[in-house]
């Protein structure tokens, strides 16, 4: 998963966990400023080894990932479009406001 400024590809969703080896299922996204717009596939999802990263300009943690694709949830993908719901109508408003007034 890789993004900039909120624009790339971001795991959302915890669902169906295993208590046993306390995996759990997410969606993978294209988003743009943080929003899910384009589902990308559903995975089940081990958390890995974190390390931490040090250098001049930053510092920070790698947490690598061991994920299994399968088939799309679509209860996550409804969900993460209800959820999203609100702002992508404000999104829509702005511009529609911005446009009238431009004209």
């Amino acid at each position: 998963m890789y993004s900039v400024y909120g624009i790339g590809t971001i795991l959302y969703g915890y669902a169906e966990i295993n208590k046993n080896d306390h995996s759990y299922i997410a969606t993978k996204w294209f988003t743009i400023s943080y929003l899910p717009i384009i589902p990308l596939g559903s995975y089940r999802v081990w958390y890995g080894l974190t390390e931490s990263t040090f250098s001049f300009f930053s510092f920070g943690s790698k947490t690598y990932l061991r994920l299994i694709k399968l088939k799309l949830n679509w209860k996550q993908v409804i969900k993460a479009y209800l959820v999203s719901l609100p702002f992508y109508i404000v999104i829509v408003w702005l511009i529609l406001m911005i446009s009238k007034t431009s004209i």
